[in-house]
């Protein structure tokens, strides 16, 4: 993956997560979008940093983003269900837009790097399943 990012929604409140703000994930390589599908539930885990697990309806866990240093739950995870992905036309890029918040996020956070972690539901074009427990840290800071 490269040049994943997180980032704030239209009109939405910069340094807070809420529904409208996307989560961009940038493959290398084209991606199975019929196994990965177009629905996704991402939970927010409480916590400092605060992790998010990002799982396809269709074929489970894809990946973990860890805000490095930023904790944007305030002391409950929050879940947003349902949230619609948009692939790009080549299959390497997945823009997953948050919807159906049922929690309240902190506000006024900055943005910084993100670390990835990406798992065996997230499967390629090619058939081969997603890379196990790979971390990437991301160039430049980006923030809901």
């Amino acid at each position: 993956m490269a040049t994943s990012r997180i980032e704030n929604g239209d009109s939405n409140v910069v340094g807070k997560m809420e529904n409208g703000d996307r989560i961009i994930l940038n493959f290398n390589k084209a991606m199975d979008t019929t196994h990965m599908g177009t629905e996704f539930n991402i939970q927010a885990l409480d916590g400092d940093p605060t992790m998010v697990a990002i799982d396809s309806t269709s074929s489970g866990q894809i990946a973990w983003v860890r805000t490095d240093g930023k904790h944007y739950t305030t002391g409950a995870n929050i879940n947003f269900t349902g949230s619609t992905g948009v692939w790009s036309d080549n299959n390497k890029t997945l823009t997953i837009t948050l919807t159906n918040s049922d929690g309240t996020s902190a506000t006024g956070l900055t943005a910084d790097t993100l670390t990835l972690f990406m798992f065996g539901g997230a499967r390629g074009a090619d058939g081969i399943d997603g890379i196990w427990y790979e971390s990437i840290t991301t160039d430049s800071p980006s923030s809901f």
